[in-house]
């Protein structure tokens, strides 16, 4: 039972740290390259 409890620390702990260092991450980054691209093609419509 012990143990148990300790995971569910250890998981909460870890969860509210995420989520602080989310919360404090600043601004978000634009996309440098990559995404999607317009297909072409005869058989496309």
């Amino acid at each position: 039972m012990r143990m148990i409890r300790r995971a569910i620390a250890a998981l909460a702990a870890a969860a509210t740290m995420a989520a602080g260092l989310r919360l404090a991450g600043g601004e978000p980054v634009e996309r440098q390259s990559g995404g999607w691209r317009p297909l072409d093609g005869p058989d496309l419509t």
